[in-house]
């Protein structure tokens, strides 16, 4: 991750998501933070390159999706990567939505069974088993999700972002990407997909 962050062409004043199976959300910051409320939710300092904090809070990412498409092929169902983000972006409405946090979501026998449990708790009558509806809910409330932990290290650092880097494999998820910049209501850019190999030829390059 310091890697990541360091081949990150962060602007002044922007956020980041590392993106991929698991995803981590902040800011970089010149010194720690570290008080009660910083505790209660959970984020983390954690020592950056060139003397930089990396102010960050670890939160889930693209591996519901990924155990999700691993079941569908595992059915016979047709689920190419693009294909599913680019038909479930064009649906006009979602079936619900889940917390992407929930530990019943980290490593469940059926991620489907367990993604189901969840929207029927959150007051979804009849959870789908459409792939093109499950991506619309995981993509929606991944891009929630990061959006509530942005603003929250925003109350905790009292610095607003000015947009947000989205660096790693998971950049490459344009429905994602924009679904965070139209939850965040900020600008999202997306890129490099290898920060953490630049990152690491650029500080060597330095030493």
């Amino acid at each position: 991750t310091g890697s990541a962050i360091a081949g990150a062409p962060l602007e002044g004043g922007w956020a980041y998501v590392s993106s991929g199976t698991w995803s981590l959300v902040g800011v970089e910051r010149d010194e720690v933070l570290v008080n009660s409320r910083v505790a209660r939710h959970n984020f983390t300092n954690e020592g950056g390159a060139f003397g930089t904090v990396r102010f960050l809070k670890n939160v889930m990412g693209l591996w519901i999706f990924e155990s999700c498409r691993k079941e569908w092929e595992a059915r016979g169902l047709g689920v190419d990567y693009e294909t599913l983000l680019n038909q479930a972006e064009a649906l006009k409405s979602s079936p619900g939505l889940i917390y992407p946090d929930d530990p019943r979501l980290f490593n469940p026998p059926s991620m489907l069974d367990a993604v189901a449990a969840q929207l029927s708790e959150n007051g979804t009558e009849r959870a789908p088993d459409d792939p093109l509806a499950l991506t619309k809910v995981i993509m929606d409330s991944l891009a929630l999700r990061y959006a509530s932990v942005l603003r929250t290290a925003e109350a905790l650092t009292d610095e607003k972002p000015s947009g947000v880097r989205i660096v790693g494999g998971g950049s490459r998820n344009d429905y994602l990407n924009r679904a965070t910049a139209d939850a965040a209501g900020l600008p999202v850019v997306a890129g490099p997909i290898e920060a953490t190999v630049t990152g690491n030829v650029l500080v060597q390059a330095v030493a």
